[in-house]
């Protein structure tokens, strides 16, 4: 997995929502992260279908 590498600064998220919407990528995104335990920075960036939805989904998970 790529964040047992220590050498990891941060993740970045790439999506551009066209079949998938991005409210549900942000969503995914969310439950990976509190799954996981991620420990340093993850960048998520969103286009698309619903991008300002997901985009405040993940500015509101604290």
């Amino acid at each position: 997995m790529i964040l047992s590498d220590p050498n990891v600064k941060a993740v970045l998220v790439n999506i551009f929502g066209g079949i998938v919407r991005c409210d549900l990528i942000a969503d995914g995104v969310i439950a990976a992260v509190n799954e996981v335990g991620v420990n340093v920075p993850v960048i998520v960036r969103l286009e698309g279908t619903n991008a300002a939805q997901g985009r405040e989904i993940l500015a509101n998970s604290g």
